[in-house]
């Protein structure tokens, strides 16, 4: 009896070992990908210009982290019926902007890029659907060095994210809204509030996002209207920061 015995305990715990080392441990999640710099489309114009400093905080080694700031410049051109544009020379601050699929921009890779002053000037050439523009829009483009947001983030509890207005890379200008997005591999929320208010992110808000790595970033963009004959254009200037978090 007793060899029975031990014969069913060997073969239970040799069953339970091998079950054991079938398992696999999950697989890692995949990193988040950073949200990318997109072209704000208007309603009710023509074309839209956009000259964006894009800026993230970066460590640098031994000095630390710093804040990195890029000059960057999107367009796009219609005729009033809608159909695309390709214009011989789109240009922003004197800097060619290169047409792909009907989007004209400028990435600076990993340089500063454009160094937007207190005015933008945008430099167009005319074809049969729209007119010659040279343009100087008398606003600067907003620069945002910060977020006022923790690294780790626990979810039940909400989430107020503002930008740092102490910041010494911080410098908005005159801005219209602000839109705050979060994302994550799960999902992503985004609101939208006037002027340079802080939103705040509810527990409910913060369901999808879920527990791990995500971002979080934050657009501060003002439009001016201009017309040209029947052309319509928006000219946007925007800030953009993304911010890298864990959500616990």
């Amino acid at each position: 009896m007793k060899i029975s015995i031990l014969y069913i305990t060997l073969f239970t715990v040799l069953a339970f070992s091998s079950c054991k080392e079938d398992e696999k441990p999950a697989p890692e999640p995949p990193p988040v990908q950073a949200p990318s710099i997109h072209l704000s489309k208007i309603p009710g114009v023509q074309s839209t210009m956009q000259a964006t400093y894009y800026s993230q905080r970066v460590d640098s080694g031994f000095i630390g982290f710093i804040t990195y700031i890029q000059g960057w410049a999107t367009s796009y051109y219609k005729s009033t019926n809608g159909a695309t544009l390709i214009p011989k020379k789109v240009e922003s601050e004197g800097v060619s902007l290169k047409a792909n699929k009907g989007i004209f921009s400028y990435n600076p890779g990993n340089t500063q890029g454009i160094d937007y002053g207190s005015a933008v000037i945008w430099e167009v050439s005319a074809t049969l659907h729209n007119p010659y523009i040279l343009e100087e829009i008398q606003q600067k483009v907003p620069e945002i060095g910060d977020l006022n947001v923790m690294d780790s983030i626990p979810l039940h509890e909400n989430l107020e994210v503002a930008i740092d207005m102490d910041n010494p890379f911080t410098a908005l200008g005159s801005i219209d809204s602000v839109n705050y997005l979060i994302k994550s591999n799960y999902g992503r929320v985004i609101k939208r509030e006037g002027g340079n208010t802080p939103v705040i992110f509810t527990p409910t808000d913060l369901m999808q996002i879920r527990k791990g790595e995500a971002y979080i970033q934050v657009e501060a963009f003002s439009i001016i209207y201009k017309t040209y004959g029947s052309y319509k254009v928006a000219y946007v200037n925007k800030g953009v920061f993304n911010k890298q978090v864990w959500f616990y």
